[in-house]
């Protein structure tokens, strides 16, 4: 089937023609993806403010939180360097904010029982 042309148009009127190129996909992508890495650096600060104020020292919270930030790419490498997986995706983005959730969580409790 062919593209349609400006004489198709005229017979189907109801139809609407939507600009496609490589060039506006990658400027959409780039879009969503800033968009969403505000809400990375959100999450990450508020997860951080929550450890100062439960913990009480701002040492020991930003070092957790280094801890977690740097376990991104580590895993990243085990997935793509050692295990040779290529495919990436969405869930993958998805992880960010579950990893920041459980290791906090698992930085509480040792807390909690170290204390």
């Amino acid at each position: 089937m062919d593209a349609l042309g400006a004489d198709d148009l005229k017979l189907y009127p109801f139809l609407q023609r939507y600009p496609s190129s490589t060039v506006l996909f990658k400027y959409e992508l780039e879009q969503v993806i800033n968009k969403d890495l505000k809400f990375v650096a959100l999450s990450i600060t508020v997860v951080l403010i929550y450890m100062w104020v439960h913990m009480r020292s701002l040492f020991l919270s930003v070092s957790a939180m280094l801890i977690i930030l740097v376990s991104f790419p580590v895993a990243q490498f085990i997935y793509r360097g050692i295990f040779r997986i290529t495919l990436f995706t969405q869930l993958n983005m998805i992880v960010i904010f579950i990893v920041i959730g459980m290791e906090a969580a698992n930085i509480f409790i040792f807390y909690d029982a170290w204390r």
